[in-house]
């Protein structure tokens, strides 16, 4: 570290320290410890502090289980009370209003950390500040009793927003120029938050990475079984949330991984449509152009499900009866009593065709894709289109050479170069740094700067990226050789259509 900087905010002085030229203020909490009566309720602003708060550190993350050692380094503890905190990198805390990207982290709703991601090579690429954050996760974060607890961990995400529309201009940003950034999951809470009232007008555009909201998700009944079954299984009377928030964390932990054995996950992803925090069905909202004012930024990575693949070995051996009841079985989890056997047949001959020139297990994998990331994404584009001109797609298709090259273009591997994360040693699925990862690096950072300083991501090292519609279909794709294209609607988009 070199030099420090003192910054003062609504909540008091706060102390950052500048590398490479940025500044970085880390484990800044935006709201009081969700714990004790604060479990499971809505997060409770931060009281001031009087003493000068040192941000050299990054604050615990959120409850959650461990996460596999091989695809995360970082050594962070969690913390119940001290979870709630953010990440501020600047170029100086100045007067100068730059642009804010506000990143949401991805883990399925049920792990990650904002710890994860360092924001100060975007920060400084762009000459903007980057936020990034913790909100609580799992059974802490998205159980969900009727009338009395449901999605705090999306409120979390609107409590940062809203210190961060307070404070950040004391950090060199702009409060009325916040774009949000998320992947996975966190692309998902985004795709919501532009559907609710309490966050209208916290932020301005959206950039959505491998996920959106989809039909078969965040349906109330669903998040209503598994809050009856936690009830159930620590032997509490459903609805008793105040011995509910006596149990210990890690036995909310154990039960919640318990139920979710019991549960197919299709049928209960957060967040849950509660009428009061979200009014309407998402999808709803964008197709009645509530969101019609934000500009958007959307895409997924060409082979997202290869990365699954490594905790399911089974599909090394897949053949076709399996395949075909695999595909069967998640028909019917996510179209529940509209499941229509001949389409589903129709899904399997299609899906099987790819099958017949590579594997059933790689056909297996892009039927993942479509139904978990490529159509949820698309069909957002398309409703957000109709009312947003400015709605742009992109396509992740890099292939890492890492784990012999199975993985190809797979899931959550375009946050390295968003990030320009690349290291001199290869990790997991992402590779060494080299002159190719970082010239495409440099080429997405730049159009993630371009649109949140005005809504479009164009800029001088790109071909024309055109905006996305129903009846022009363009995108950007990014590998090797970056180029724009035009995808015509495809047989198998027409049978999601109608199907999810």
């Amino acid at each position: 570290m070199n030099t420090s900087r003192i910054v003062s905010t609504n909540s008091g002085r706060i102390r950052g320290y500048e590398q490479r030229g940025i500044y970085g203020f880390k484990g800044i909490p935006y709201a009081e410890p969700p714990v004790g009566i604060n479990r499971f309720a809505p997060p409770q602003a931060i009281k001031p502090w009087t003493h000068i708060l040192d941000a050299q550190e990054y604050g615990p993350i959120a409850m959650q289980a461990p996460m596999p050692l091989e695809f995360s380094k970082l050594t962070i503890l969690p913390d119940e009370a001290r979870c709630l905190t953010l990440n501020i990198w600047t170029p100086s805390a100045d007067n100068i209003k730059r642009p804010v990207l506000f990143f949401i982290h991805g883990g399925s709703l049920e792990g990650g950390s904002g710890a994860e991601y360092d924001g100060q090579k975007l920060a400084a690429r762009g000459d903007v500040v980057v936020v990034t954050i913790n909100y609580r996760v799992g059974i802490f974060g998205f159980l969900y009793i009727p009338g009395q607890t449901a999605n705090v961990g999306l409120l979390d995400q609107i409590k940062a927003l809203q210190w961060v529309k307070q404070n950040i201009g004391h950090f060199g940003g702009d409060p009325a120029n916040i774009t949000l950034f998320g992947q996975s999951s966190g692309a998902m809470c985004i795709s919501v938050l532009m559907t609710m009232p309490r966050a209208k007008g916290l932020f301005q555009r959206a950039i959505l990475e491998s996920n959106a909201c989809t039909s078969y998700h965040h349906h109330p009944t669903g998040g209503e079984a598994v809050g009856k079954q936690i009830f159930s299984t620590l032997e509490i009377p459903y609805g008793d949330i105040d011995t509910l928030r006596g149990v210990s964390a890690e036995t909310l932990l154990a039960t919640y991984k318990k139920v979710q054995m019991v549960i197919p996950q299709p049928q209960f992803y957060p967040p849950f449509v509660d009428g009061d925090i979200i009014p309407i069905h998402p999808l709803v909202a964008i197709t009645n152009g509530y969101a019609k004012d934000i500009p958007v930024l959307a895409g997924y990575n060409t082979n997202e499900a290869t990365l699954f693949s490594l905790f399911d070995p089974a599909v090394d051996k897949m053949g076709e009866q399996e395949f075909q009841q695999r595909i069967y079985g998640y028909l019917m989890m996510t179209t529940g009593p509209k499941f229509n056997p001949q389409l589903a047949e129709k899904f399997v001959g299609l899906y099987r065709d790819q099958a017949l020139h590579h594997t059933f297990k790689e056909a297996w994998e892009a039927f993942l894709t479509d139904m978990m990331f490529r159509i949820p994404v698309t069909r957002y584009l398309e409703l957000q289109s109709k009312h947003q001109p400015k709605t742009y797609a992109y396509e992740f298709a890099w292939k890492t050479p890492e784990m012999g090259g199975q993985l190809g273009a797979t899931h959550s591997l375009e946050l390295y170069f968003i990030f320009d994360a690349f290291k001199d040693n290869s990790f997991s699925i992402y590779p060494v740094r080299n002159p190719e990862v970082t010239i495409i690096s440099q080429v997405i950072m730049d159009a993630w700067v371009a649109f949140a300083r005005g809504g479009n991501p164009n800029h001088p090292s790109l071909p024309s990226w055109l905006t996305f519609s129903e009846t022009q279909r363009n995108k950007m794709v990014f590998d090797k050789q970056v180029r724009s294209i035009e995808t015509p609607l495809e047989e198998l988009e027409i049978m999601w259509q109608n199907t999810i």
